[in-house]
């Protein structure tokens, strides 16, 4: 029996020695309840752990506070695998830019790179074993079944990119495209802008429909009925060259009854541009276009894109500060960023 505790012991103390390297010297230690909970132990076994590390000046013990630590050790790399989906795409292309210069500065992350095709399951063909979490790219459409079952056997950290992974017990980091569906409704209505068409040129995934919602909800509230025109893209599909032509269409058929275009992904814009200049009307003057997701192309646009953007500096931020979190404590983290207006040349105020 006493060998029995003292394996117990010596097991436990070598598992919270591991741990400090997630404590500072002088940050406070796991309390004595949650190594009892998280380490699945006992009163006894945990004392003398804490008892021996105290003892070699691992910790020491503030009476009636707790337990601190006694040593600054540096944390090894963490080798992180970005599965990202096979698909051009310059929405993750800054996505993964700004990941890869926040793990750099961080000098705690190593991250690889693995594609896999966009109608292949996710986590297909990869050792988990070799990584120490992964991150997804997949493109915000909902998991199968499969995939749900995959996610539970994985035995390292997973998040989900710009993936909001609610009752999921996995981590994710999402922009809020509900919000940003509504600032970009907003800024077109507080420029005088009611006759409003909506543009989706890709395919229906969680994010767009958050976008579109949050948009016709707030314009809706503000007595706004935009037309929502849906280009139906499929995956592989070029949206820039569908939005092309039903913009085209509509303009043929309805003539220009419009102030206002809002894009519900910026990946169109070379085709909204070029309809828009093939049937004479011009951007701001005739039509005010406002674009979303923030990437670089819509800056090199003429005139250049007003947009609703991502904050992909504090979403990979966000991402370092979960896997922080997550290595030291094992919780899953969800944070939605909110998105914000950069303000171009692409909209004419006509309050003025």
């Amino acid at each position: 029996m006493i060998m029995d505790l003292n394996f117990q012991i010596r097991k436990l103390y070598e598992i919270l020695n591991r741990e400090l390297e997630y404590f500072p010297r002088d940050e406070k230690f796991y309390p004595i309840r949650e190594i009892i909970s998280k380490f699945k132990t006992n009163r006894r076994v945990a004392d003398g752990a804490l008892a021996r590390m105290e003892e070699e000046g691992l910790l020491r013990k503030i009476p009636r506070v707790g337990y601190f630590s006694n040593v600054n050790r540096c944390s090894p790399v963490k080798n992180i695998l970005l599965l990202k989906v096979d698909y051009p795409s310059s929405f993750w292309s800054e996505w993964q830019e700004h990941l890869q210069k926040a793990f750099d500065a961080s000098g705690r992350f190593r991250m690889q790179q693995q594609l896999f095709a966009y109608d292949r399951p996710v986590f297909q063909n990869f050792n988990a074993g070799i990584y120490d979490a992964v991150l997804v790219m997949q493109g915000a459409v909902p998991l199968q079944h499969r995939e749900m079952q995959e996610l539970g056997s994985l035995t390292i950290p997973l998040v989900l990119l710009d993936y909001n992974a609610g009752l999921l017990s996995v981590s994710s980091v999402c922009s809020d495209h509900y919000q940003g569906g509504m600032l970009s409704a907003d800024h077109l209505i507080r420029k005088g802008h009611k006759r409003i068409i909506i543009i989706n040129s890709e395919p229906d995934t969680v994010n767009i429909t958050a976008r579109k919602n949050g948009f016709l909800s707030y314009a809706r509230l503000q007595g706004v009925e935009p037309v929502l025109l849906d280009c139906h893209t499929l995956s592989g599909e070029k949206g820039s060259i569908k939005s092309y032509r039903l913009l085209s269409e509509y303009l043929e058929k309805n003539g220009h009854d419009f102030s206002a275009l809002a894009l519900l992904c910026e990946s169109c814009v070379s085709g909204v541009y070029a309809a828009l200049q093939d049937h004479n009307l011009r951007i701001p003057e005739d039509v005010s276009v406002i674009g979303y997701d923030g990437i670089c192309d819509g800056e090199l646009c003429r005139p250049a894109l007003t947009t609703v953007s991502n904050d992909f500096d504090r979403l990979a931020q966000e991402v370092i500060k979960g896997l922080d979190g997550v290595f030291h404590s094992g919780k899953p983290f969800n944070p939605i960023v909110p998105m914000s207006v950069i303000e171009r040349n692409s909209i004419k105020n006509l309050t003025n």
